[in-house]
């Protein structure tokens, strides 16, 4: 019997730990032996956000969360440029309150509201893995010997996941609640203008459903034979089953753009239906009843005054970022049978040297599911 536990930290930041715990255990005796090994690894997450001061500013977005208000008409554009001035101190498309929503939000040198995303690369995945495998032999008499081993291993692994602009950059509606306070900050009169933004989030710690990206893996090999002499000849045989199969798992989360689309015109919501305002209160009627905006302005979250937006007007309920937020799955799962039936022994001598044969015959059948 052998057990070895082993740990480290990162010393940096003493928030990623792995633990590796490994162990093997055999026993043999005159007819045959047993052995089994098997290991678990624990591995925490270790992000970029976590080493921000040295490996921050490596994924810079053009497009940022709160977005940035691009008004058609080029003399909208500029009133909309220039009367970020005396607010900011600077001409800004972006949001007012770009670089005030999130550290990792900034202005660039285009004057567009950007943000930095690569606090969600992972630069030690969290881990789980857990491995498995024996061997056998037991000696039947006769001649006779029945052999065999197992192997498997399950491992899982996740990171946060930043989820996608929506590169169709709608138009904003006119009547959006948090584009009206926009404009009445900025004193210009609201005009039909593209919304450049980062989906619905994208901060660690933005309270949104769960954006993580998701990989399993298993699989499974299992082999058992028996072989043995043929009679008082040198000839053996041998003939083994071997069952074997490998699964993965994979998921990923990103936002849907119809309901992005509809949450952005007030339609938002579980409960909303856009068409038929018999269908739930509020239906057919933006933003009201059980039809939410989605605003993706950072009014959203700061009121006027600089304190925490509680104005259910601007504020997004969870229900309708969760409804905004799509998963894709994957799975996988391939299959293997093989039965091996092997003849070998001397044929006669030549040139001092016995000449052997080998023969024999396999069956073997895959299949795989997706």
């Amino acid at each position: 019997l052998e057990l070895k536990i082993q740990g480290s930290t990162d010393t940096e930041t003493e928030n990623q730990n792995d633990l590796l715990i490994q162990g093997i255990v055999g026993i043999a005796g005159d007819r045959g032996s047993v052995s089994i090994a098997a290991s678990y690894l624990e591995r925490d997450p270790l992000t970029i956000g976590d080493r921000y001061d040295r490996f921050g500013q490596t994924g810079l977005s053009s497009v940022g969360n709160p977005p940035t208000i691009l008004p058609l008409d080029p003399d909208a554009r500029t009133d909309w440029l220039l009367s970020s001035i005396p607010i900011t101190g600077r001409p800004q498309f972006g949001d007012l309150n770009c670089e005030q929503f999130a550290p990792e939000s900034f202005i660039r040198t285009n004057t567009f509201c950007g943000y930095d995303f690569s606090s969600f690369f992972a630069l030690v995945g969290e881990t789980r893995r857990f491995n498995g495998s024996g061997n056998a032999i037991y000696d039947l008499g006769g001649g006779v010997e029945y052999y065999g081993d197992f192997f498997f291993t399950d491992d899982s692994f996740q990171r946060d996941n930043s989820l996608f602009p929506d590169v169709t950059f709608p138009q904003v509606n006119l009547n959006h609640p948090g584009y009206l306070l926009e404009a009445q900050q900025r004193g210009v009169t609201p005009s039909p203008a593209l919304l450049y933004y980062r989906a619905a989030g994208g901060f660690i710690g933005d309270d949104l459903p769960d954006k993580k990206t998701r990989y399993s893996r298993n699989a499974l090999r299992l082999s058992n034979g028996l072989r043995g002499d043929i009679a008082d000849t040198s000839w053996t045989w041998d003939v083994s089953y071997t069952y074997s199969q490998r699964r993965a798992r994979t998921r990923n989360t990103d936002t849907l753009t119809q309901q992005t689309d509809l949450a952005l015109n007030g339609f938002g919501g579980p409960g909303c239906n856009p068409i038929d305002p018999s269908e739930s209160a509020g239906s057919g009627n933006a933003g009201t009843g059980d039809c939410f905006w989605f605003n993706p302005f950072s009014s959203a979250q700061i009121a006027l005054d600089g304190s925490p937006q509680t104005d259910p007007l601007y504020t997004n309920p969870d229900e309708l970022l969760s409804w905004m937020i799509g998963e894709t799955k994957t799975e996988a799962l391939y299959q293997q049978d093989v039965i091996d039936l092997v003849f070998t022994g001397d044929l006669f001598e030549m040139g001092g040297q016995m000449a052997g044969l080998a023969f024999g015959g396999q069956y073997r059948r895959d299949r795989g599911d997706v």
